[in-house]
């Protein structure tokens, strides 16, 4: 006698076979990845602002002070996997929420602390996690609600990321002053929980009424169930079984097909795989490709530029005697400008010509940004800055953010993106976990910030060389094979010629032999 029939959760997102609608309740998704980039971007990019109010409270060095903020960043994308597999393997919206409630509990023990090194705990290992947790999922639920339209839905969703920015920046200057930095953790704490709202946004993509079985070749843990008003066709299916070979079935386990006949003669049908492998969730292979591995590269070095110059921008302000309130502004600037650095990119993304050019516009960006975090060394006065704090944000902020995951589904296609988002992620936090405090070093062992902003510049200039090497590779290899059938087409001709030669010359000797009879 068959089992009962399993339950599918309808909130399961690993399905990615359902057809992307590009619009309905994929807007109000949209609304949820706003704010919920609102949130973490703000918290992630205004740590400036905590980052001068910590070297005064515990009077540490720059470097070490550096590490909370670096190690908070660094674990929200080092977990990326992780969560990107978690979000995979239940759902989006279960794991925002689960993101939600870590980053309030982080910011909430942080305020607590008594030293520095215990920190690195709570804001960041604890909040960090959080932060992966929640981020993740809005930018693979995206992706799947959207296709036509999938650039200018990232740029608009990660635009939050400038809005909070903007609005974090001379909020966390106003709690600091009037609330101190126990007060501030405290109020930020229930701020993080809307989090879980946001999420609570994130339905799948609803199926299809009528789901057609065309092949059961490369089914790879999927659950089909008929609906109320579908008629399943199990004869053919049961024809298909009967037809194929244990080889044709790519060594797939087809562990139960259960077929419960009810009264009104509608059936359930459940084909399910026996082993669940990480690579249902995590395709690591993806590392093999060359093209792949080289963006993940660019990635880390991008956010270990980005990352120091964003954070150290006040406290670089601040040393030529700029107010801290003026300082903190510089942020909100940035802001701004990130703002409208990533719904332009978004835009430019989606018209034809940008859309075969996407990687360019993304090495182009980081190129800006890094020649520019090197001419910041020279500033000296407020405008200075406030140039520079709208160039980080136009080119930077756009680039990093909006670009790589729309440059991996070109390259490795929808299905492959919440793995190779994860990766991705994974190599940023690395950025991210080094950056500031090697800028920090620096800073300390040079006694000015303006030895961390030419470490960032160095570093963002590199992300965008690194990004073109395979294509410098491949031409380099096609035109040595171009050579080499040229060399040989020539080879031929002459071995060509020889043997023509030597055929008219062996004739001419036979000739004169038989003459000499």
């Amino acid at each position: 006698m068959s089992k009962p029939f399993e339950k599918k959760d309808e909130d399961n997102d690993a399905n990615h076979d359902v057809q992307a609608p590009d619009g309905g309740w994929g807007w109000i998704v949209v609304v949820g990845a706003v704010i919920m980039h609102l949130l973490i971007g703000g918290a992630v990019n205004t740590f400036g602002v905590l980052y001068v109010e910590l070297l005064d409270l515990f009077h540490e060095n720059a470097s070490k002070t550096a590490w909370v903020g670096s190690v908070a960043n660094a674990m929200a994308l080092i977990f990326s996997p992780l969560s990107s597999a978690l979000s995979t393997r239940f759902s989006c919206r279960s794991m925002t929420v689960v993101g939600g409630v870590f980053t309030s509990i982080g910011w909430l023990t942080t305020g607590f602390m008594p030293k520095i090194e215990y920190m690195f705990l709570t804001y960041g290992l604890v909040a960090g996690i959080g932060k992966s947790l929640a981020n993740i999922p809005s930018i693979i639920i995206i992706g799947r609600w959207f296709d036509k339209r999938r650039s200018f839905v990232n740029g608009l969703a990660m635009a939050g990321s400038g809005v909070g920015t903007f609005i974090f920046a001379p909020l966390l200057e106003f709690l600091l002053r009037n609330y101190g930095f126990q007060g501030t953790m405290l109020v930020m704490s229930g701020v993080m929980l809307n989090m879980c709202v946001c999420g609570s946004l994130f339905r799948s993509v609803p199926k299809s009424a009528k789901h057609k079985v065309s092949s059961l070749e490369g089914i790879s843990n999927k659950v089909f169930t008929k609906d109320e008003s579908t008629d399943f066709a199990v004869a053919a299916v049961q024809e298909r079984i009967q037809n194929k070979t244990v080889n044709e079935m790519s060594n797939k386990i087809i562990s139960e097909i259960l077929i419960n006949d009810n009264n009104d003669k509608k059936c359930r049908q459940s084909i399910i795989e026996k082993n669940n492998t990480v690579k249902d969730y995590f395709d690591y292979t993806l590392l093999t490709n060359n093209r792949f591995l080289c963006l993940c590269i660019s990635f880390m070095l991008a956010t270990l530029g980005h990352s120091p110059a964003s954070i150290m921008l006040p406290a670089l302000a601040m040393q030529f005697s700029i107010r801290s309130k003026d300082a903190a502004i510089l942020l909100s600037i940035s802001g701004i400008a990130d703002i409208i650095g990533r719904i332009m990119i978004g835009v430019l993304c989606d018209i034809k010509f940008f859309k075969k050019n996407r990687q360019n516009l993304y090495v182009i960006a980081i190129f800006t940004s890094g020649v520019s975090s090197i001419c910041c060394v020279f500033a000296s006065q407020y405008w200075h800055f406030v140039l520079y704090s709208c160039i980080l944000g136009l080119f930077a902020g756009g680039s990093y953010n909006v670009l790589p995951p729309v440059i991996l589904v070109d390259l490795l296609g929808i299905e492959n993106l919440a793995s190779s988002c994860g990766i991705a992620l994974l190599f940023q936090g690395l950025g991210f976990l080094v950056g500031p405090p090697m800028a920090g070093f620096l800073t300390d062992k040079f006694g000015a910030y303006q030895s961390g902003f030419y470490f960032a510049g160095v570093s963002m200039v590199t992300s965008s060389i690194v990004v073109i090497f395979p294509t410098i590779f491949e031409r380099l290899n096609r035109s040595k094979y171009e050579i080499d059938i040229a060399d040989r087409k020539v080879n031929d001709f002459d071995l060509a010629e020889h043997i023509k030669n030597e055929t008219k010359i062996s004739s001419e000797i036979t000739m004169i032999r038989l003459h000499a009879r």
